[in-house]
């Protein structure tokens, strides 16, 4: 339509400009302004018609850009296929392959476990009843505690769209549920499972503004997809993280959009963590990206838990349909789904294998859990696995051997039961390289945590990995395991591109001793880093570099302006602390104050205090006090005071009162109170009180608290409630003055009248006030209401209110409910909260739940590493420390340095520091 109009304006213009006379509507111009109208009308036209096309250009850009990832990703595929439907089956969206379907007459029906859980629910076949053959690639699928919650949520999601995360273990069935559950409430959805780490197809249909048909996205190991140490980047095939923007342009889609994804638990931890800014020192998430989406409103987690008994009788039933589900029913070794998943074959494969095989497989697990993300290439691999031999092996004719029994495929469980797993290029003409299979990946990670790995294992890994995110990943676990040789080689090669690597660089240098090589690594990055020139300021304090740390502060580095100024007060350096306060430098004004006090120097502390520096009089009236001189002292504070300072004026009103003079002090107060000195209008209704003057005072702070003075009204209002004045604080109250109902319902309380004070608390605790919530729920159990108040506490905490989630977890704790106050903690710790990780850490080492606070320092918690290392210095487990420092656990080697120094092992602790760990040469 655009263009149509354009056209016609231009064709009008032309018109116009052929005719001898202007039409009447442009009879009010003259001929050469007329000219001019039109011509501009034309050039307006030309411009939109040029504008127009431009962001049709553009728009068909991305459309087409969007268009081209679909075509490659369908493939032969014609469209996108419904869940369930060929392209979309279970097994293509993620559902780990179970064992082969075996004849039903070897399935153990007569198992005692089997028989004793259908008692619980049926399970015989009945009469009539038809048999329906197992599906050869799924098992017969088990109804989930959870199912549900599920299905409701996909319900609703159907009609308005939406975004959940099963969070479990590896083999608890996470993806089968999602599977089969779509297939029930989104069975008409077309499917979107873009490849391992493709968010850029998701992005770019995000981009484009064809209309969607109803979608789900599936997003299984969601941690492939977002930005953060998960993420494998496949340049070749245009890989890139799944963006937040992407992620609300679908949700708010006209046709409703379904985006689903999967996580272990560790996965979740990690990708929410939080940690210190170096140049704020405040707390921020490590992976903003990732908690962009996780954090988004409306993206909800749902926990999926091993198999409980009640989904144990469920399995019962349905087992002599499926000789599968009765083999895993009847393991009484392994969760159904883990049976399912053949983890049992799967570890039986690893304890059984050749040491050859277990060196390639440990070599695997070790460079996943040392962070070493990308796939693992037959380069690493066979190189490090040579850290683990304890024979020789001359050549490497080992490895293809080991590489194929542990990556086969060809046999009847290989699909199932493969340690390896090879992951092909996007082209599927080639194999990157290897991941191990989830559940081994889980339990022998977690088996090998502390293991230390040979000098050879880390050679081979820091010579193979190529990823730069893997380097550094590999370098930080180096540092934090006291392996300073491979952690200061990758530092040193990550220095020139990352400045995270260059401090680490210069920290893992200074540690060692290596000060002048530490400092030409700050040095080529402090202009660019405020936290590597806060670094180096401090490093060149430390080595006497005084000359260096005053030019760069000369220079305007702030950070060196700072520690010269602590410098220099060290020293008593008034003469040079006051040539860079007259300068300007504010902190050198503040450390020479300091100084000046501390050397008694009043005639400078008066220089700069009538220059007007309230600090300077401050410092000035305690070293004039000390030395007993008052009169000069209160001809300081009263010059000050007359020119408006109002603290000295508060110092001169307790001055002249305690020599008595009180009719001065309420003078001074009362003309800083006109001033408009909110701290002079409470002193000196304090004063007139003290006095006797409480109804001087009441009309001060009832006038300064109708003027809108928020401290007069807090005032007021204790003076009222003190002088027991209910009837005016029951007015004001009623007037919306909060302070007024706080006071009110404490006088109520003292007075024995609680049913008029939890009214009036309720009133106010339901506009949101934590702390009248709180009264209400302590009167409450006073009155021994206490599942009333608990179950108010709970509404509270549920309601997004973190206090009264402290409050609801402590409370339980008192009550004796110490798994439901963790189980509380978890969930908030889980959704990336700061606070609730810190009282989780807190809890379960108070508990000695070790084992869980390793799992969620492994996971990068840091709360839970800090109490993890910190209650095994208590409790002098010094073995356990060092395991810490091999499991890499963030600050252990720190407190095990400082638990050998406190324990009279000095030499022993400050090897550690300069010199780190001697890596064993081999296992033997």
């Amino acid at each position: 339509m655009a263009p149509v109009v354009v056209l016609a304006l231009v064709a009008t213009v032309v018109a116009l400009l052929e005719l001898e006379e202007p039409p009447s509507w442009l009879g009010w111009c003259p001929p050469w302004a007329a000219a001019v109208v039109v011509a501009v009308l034309g050039v307006a036209g030309t411009w939109s018609l040029e504008q127009w096309a431009q962001r049709r250009q553009d728009v068909a850009a991305q459309e087409q850009v969007a268009v081209d990832r679909l075509r490659r990703h369908l493939g032969r595929q014609e469209g996108l296929p419904q869940v369930g439907e060929r392209g979309a089956g279970g097994l293509l969206l993620g559902i780990h392959e179970a064992l082969p379907l075996e004849p039903m007459a070897s399935a153990p029906a007569a198992v005692p476990a089997v028989r004793r859980l259908r008692a619980l629910g049926g399970g015989r076949q009945q009469r009539g009843e038809t048999v329906v053959e197992p599906d050869v690639d799924l098992p017969v699928f088990v109804e989930r505690d959870v199912s549900e919650q599920l299905r409701s949520w996909m319900r609703t999601a159907g009609r308005d769209g939406g975004f959940i995360v099963l969070v479990g273990n590896s083999c608890v069935g996470k993806t089968r549920l999602l599977f089969e559950s779509a297939r029930a409430e989104l069975a008409d959805f077309a499917v979107l499972a873009p490849d391992l780490g493709d968010g850029g197809l998701v992005n770019a249909l995000a981009e484009a503004s064809f209309p969607l048909p109803k979608l789900m996205v599936w997003l299984d190991e969601l941690q492939r997809f977002l930005s953060g140490p998960f993420f494998v980047n496949d340049e070749g095939a245009g890989h890139a993280p799944l963006s937040a923007s992407a992620v609300r342009k679908l949700l708010a889609a006209d046709t409703p959009v379904v985006i689903v994804g999967t996580l272990w638990p560790e996965y979740a931890t990690e990708l929410r963590a939080t940690e210190l800014a170096p140049d704020t020192g405040a707390q921020h998430p490590r992976y903003p990206a990732a908690v962009d989406i996780l954090g988004m409103g409306g993206v909800r987690d749902l926990v999926v838990q091993p198999f409980s008994p009640t989904e144990r009788a469920r399995a019962a039933t349905l087992a002599a349909r499926d000789p599968r589900l009765a083999h895993a029913v009847a393991d009484r070794d392994y969760n159904v789904t883990e049976a399912l998943a053949g983890a049992r074959q799967i570890m039986r494969r690893y304890q059984q294998a050749t040491d050859v095989n277990q060196a390639v497989i440990h070599a695997a697990i070790d460079a996943r859990r040392l962070g070493i993300q990308g796939p693992l290439t037959r380069e690493l691999l066979c190189a490090a696995a040579r850290g683990y031999f304890t024979t020789v092996e001359p050549d490497d004719t080992w490895f293809e051997r080991a590489l194929a029994e542990l990556s086969s495929s060809s046999r009847r469980d290989d699909r199932a039961t493969a340690p390896l797993i090879p992951l092909p290029t996007a082209d599927r003409r080639a194999v990157l390289g290897y991941t191990v299979a989830d559940y081994l990946q889980q339990r022998l990670a977690w088996r090998r945590r502390s293991e230390q790995l040979s000098a050879l294992t880390w050679q081979a890994l820091v010579e193979h990995t190529a990823d730069l995110d893997d380097r550094l990943r590999l370098a930080d676990g180096a540092y934090r395991r006291l392996v300073y040789g491979a952690a200061e080689t990758l530092y040193r090669a990550l220095a020139f591109s990352s400045s995270e690597a260059a401090l680490e660089l210069a920290d893992l240098l200074d540690d060692q001793g290596k000060t002048e090589e530490a400092l030409e690594v700050l040095r080529a990055i402090a202009d660019t880093s405020e936290a590597a020139a806060g670094q180096l300021a401090r490093l060149l304090a430390d080595c006497g570099r005084i000359d260096e740390l005053r030019e760069r502060a000369d220079a305007g580095d702030r950070r060196a302006a700072q520690v010269l100024a602590d410098v220099l007060a060290e020293q008593g350096d008034v003469a040079g602390l006051r040539v860079r306060a007259d300068a300007g430098d504010a902190d050198a004004v503040d450390q020479l104050i300091g100084l000046l006090d501390r050397q008694n120097d009043t005639d400078e502390l008066r220089r700069l205090a009538d220059a007007g520096d309230g600090s300077a009089t401050d410092h000035l009236a305690l070293v004039l006090r000390r030395q007993g001189d008052i009169d000069e002292l209160q001809r300081v504070l009263r010059a000050r005071a007359d020119a408006g300072d109002h603290n000295a004026a508060f110092q001169l009103a307790d001055l002249v009162s305690e020599q008595g003079d009180t009719d001065e002090a309420l003078r001074v107060l009362r003309v800083h109170a006109e001033m408009g000195s909110r701290a002079a209008v409470g002193r000196l209704s304090e004063s007139l009180i003290r006095r006797g003057h409480v109804d001087e005072a009441l009309q001060l702070l009832r006038s300064r608290a109708d003027a809108g003075d928020a401290y007069a009204s807090i005032r007021l209002a204790v003076l009222l409630a003190e002088q027991g004045r209910v009837d005016e604080l029951r007015i004001r109250a009623g007037a919306g003055d909060y302070e007024a109902t706080d006071q009110l319902a404490d006088l109520l309380i003292r007075r024995g009248d609680t049913d008029e004070a939890l009214k009036v608390l309720g009133d106010l605790a339901e506009t949101g006030d934590r702390s009248a919530a709180n009264r209400v729920e302590d009167l409450l159990r006073r009155q021994g209401n206490d599942e009333e108040a608990l179950q108010q506490l709970r509404n509270r905490a549920e309601s997004g209110d973190l206090g009264a989630f402290d409050d609801l977890t402590w409370r339980l704790v008192e009550q004796g409910d110490v798994d439901e106050a963790l189980r509380l903690l978890r969930t908030r710790a889980d959704a990336g909260e700061y606070a609730a990780a810190l009282g989780l850490a807190r809890f379960l080492g108070d508990h000695s739940r070790l084992d869980e606070l390793r799992a969620r320092a492994d996971a990068g918690e840091r709360p839970a590493a800090d109490r993890l290392v910190s209650l095994l210095a208590e409790q002098e487990d010094l073995e356990a420390l060092y395991a810490e420092v091999h499991a890499g656990t963030e600050g252990a080697a720190r407190e095990l340095i400082t638990f050998l120094e406190a324990h009279g092992e000095k030499d022993t602790a400050q090897q550690l520091c300069t010199r780190g760990f001697a890596l064993p040469e081999d296992p033997t």
